[in-house]
């Protein structure tokens, strides 16, 4: 979705001058926005269900601090969304994606048993 963020999104434009993602008049949710609003809030709200079942099925996951992460930042997106703050959520929707590669890396090398690029 990051690529969707950086290809799709006309948010790297503006995104260098921080000043105008808190200007009161923000521009229209445009189409490349909306598309990528809407993969990002499948793909969080998939995650949020997913850690919360395998919660439900191993109460001693250590999926919770994902669980509140993935919950808080679905929580930014539709409050950016809906208070009409489009700059703002795309920004935060970029710079998630852009800090999930490496979480996901690491655990993806655990659950391959990949003790050796963990140390890299």
């Amino acid at each position: 979705a990051l690529f969707v963020g950086a290809i799709g999104g006309e948010a790297l434009g503006w995104m260098a001058d921080t000043g105008v993602l808190w200007e009161y008049e923000q521009p229209r949710l445009s189409a490349g926005l909306y598309g990528y609003y809407v993969i990002e809030l499948a793909f969080t709200g998939e995650s949020c269900v997913h850690m919360l079942l395998s919660l439900a099925a191993d109460s001693s996951s250590r999926d919770v601090p994902m669980l509140i992460h993935h919950a808080a930042t679905l929580l930014v997106m539709l409050a950016a969304l809906r208070a009409g703050f489009v700059r703002v959520g795309a920004a935060v929707l970029f710079i998630h994606d852009a800090t999930d590669l490496p979480i996901d890396a690491t655990r993806l090398c655990q659950s391959l048993g990949w003790t050796r690029s963990l140390h890299a």
